[in-house]
Formats: structure tokens, sequence, C-alpha cells
């Protein structure tokens, strides 16, 4: 089982933390390219959203993503690129011990 990276209440977590956004400051590209460099393991029939816009509209196709050990959806990864959002430090510490470079699965 994997570690999430979208535990947040705006994912639908009723009890977990609220996204915390620093759009004043672009986001780390190394940490953009491994969120974006992760291996696809699903994919839904249905849109990605944003979910810090109150219209929620459509960003693309969302899929699960993964490194084999954390998992998170191309919503997160909008959501990073868009606002930079906040990731866990365990997540950071554990992407940059992978030299930001996503390990390939399968």
């Amino acid at each position: 089982m994997y570690k999430s990276l979208n535990m947040f209440a705006e994912f639908g977590h009723a009890h977990a933390p609220r996204m915390t956004v620093r759009a004043e400051v672009s986001p780390d590209p190394r940490l953009v390219r491994y969120l974006r460099g992760g291996t696809v393991y699903a994919a839904a029939s249905s849109a990605g959203r944003d979910r810090l816009d109150p219209s929620h509209p459509i960003i693309g196709p969302l899929e699960a993503i993964t490194d084999g050990v954390w998992s998170w959806t191309s919503e997160l990864v909008y959501c990073v690129e868009r606002y930079n959002i906040v990731l866990p430090t365990d997540f950071l510490e554990h992407a940059e011990a992978n030299n930001w470079t996503p390990p390939r699965i399968g």
C-alpha cells in the first residue's frame, strides 16, 4: 500500500488538514518534475478538477501516480504547479533521497 499525498480536506478527507498555498513563490522545478515523472498506475474515466478554484474547472485527465512508495493524483500535481501547495516533509526528503528522480515502476 502506498502513502498518499492527497490527504487534504480539499480531496474529500473530512478530518485532514486544508492545503497550505504559497502562490507568491514558484514551486521547486525539481519537485514538479518528480511528481510528473512518476508512474501512472490507474486512470479514471472522469476528469481531474482544480480543487482550490470555487468553480472546480476541469484540468485534464484524472490519473493516479506513484514512485513505488508514495501515490498522488494528477490533481495534486496541478495544485503544486499552480498554487505551490506545501507537501509533507517526509515526502520531500524521500524525493530528494531519490535525487529528484522517481524510480521506474513495472
